[in-house]
């Protein structure tokens, strides 16, 4: 039976063997790379997460402008869509075209809609929304004066002098028109009709 100083003096002599062969020094430079390696996975996992949250909270603000902006486009839609009588279908559906605005238009005209130019051209609802929507019908300037509107029940007979500046299809033209628009109650919106300028 070996005693306590000879079990000591054992445990010395197997650590410095094992010293003098490397083994504890490989050891403890094996664990030091292996830390190095643990905090540069740990460094690398943190650029993530703080990258992650900032792409999140990225998304979020835009999805919040998105969510602002479709709400005020849908009150401006409202506000266009909705004329209280003949009368004001009539004046937004002029200002619509002088701001060459189609969605304003659309909103505006009914399912049947026809116009007639004072070039003598018929035009339907869809190609009016084209010709406003691509620029082939461009307005620089417009104003109305003389209006006057006649009710009917659900329809209206606006009418008025339309002096009227622009292009069509890059034709200028320089205009004096009366103007004849029927607008009627559909769906519980007034919407125009039927459109009649003739040059005066």
């Amino acid at each position: 039976m070996l005693k306590t100083f000879d079990i000591f003096g054992a445990i010395e002599y197997t650590i410095s063997h094992l010293e003098k062969h490397s083994i504890i020094r490989n050891v403890r430079e094996a664990s030091g790379r292996r830390c190095e390696a643990l905090t540069k996975r740990c460094e690398v996992l943190c650029k993530y997460v703080i990258k992650t949250q900032y792409l999140l909270i990225r998304m979020k603000a835009k999805n919040i402008l998105v969510l602002v902006f479709l709400a005020v486009a849908n009150v401006a839609v409202s506000q266009t869509a909705t004329p209280a009588d003949a009368a004001s279908a009539g004046k937004e559906f002029l200002k619509a075209i002088e701001e060459e605005n189609a969605g304003a238009l659309r909103s505006l005209i009914g399912s049947d809609f026809v116009l007639l130019s004072f070039d003598g051209q018929s035009v339907d609802g869809g190609t009016l929304l084209e010709a406003v929507g691509s620029g082939y019908v461009i307005i620089d300037s417009g104003n109305t004066y003389s209006n006057y509107t006649r009710h009917y029940q659900d329809t209206g007979i606006v009418t008025g002098i339309w002096n009227v500046k622009g292009s069509i299809e890059g034709q200028s033209f320089n205009n004096r028109l009366a103007y004849t628009l029927v607008v009627v109650k559909q769906g519980g919106a007034w919407k125009v009709v039927s459109v009649q300028l003739t040059p005066s």
